[in-house]
């Protein structure tokens, strides 16, 4: 069974500066194919966090806009 690596991003949001965090949930070892990146939990001013295709959307629950 392959092995997950844990960790913690904190998000800005560029319109409003709200903050938030996201903690994910991906593969550790880099020789494979795909992060298999998953969302486990956020929180602060972020209204919706989806992991698709190995690409994480952060959305601001403040005004609605892409959080970076």
């Amino acid at each position: 069974m392959a092995s997950r690596d844990v960790h913690t991003e904190k998000f800005v949001c560029p319109e409003c500066h709200a903050e938030g965090n996201v903690t994910l949930s991906e593969n550790d070892y880099p020789f494979m194919k795909r992060l298999d990146l998953e969302v486990v939990k956020f929180d602060g001013s972020i209204k919706q966090a989806n992991a698709q295709n190995d690409k994480l959307t952060v959305i601001c629950s403040e005004c609605g806009s892409a959080m970076k």
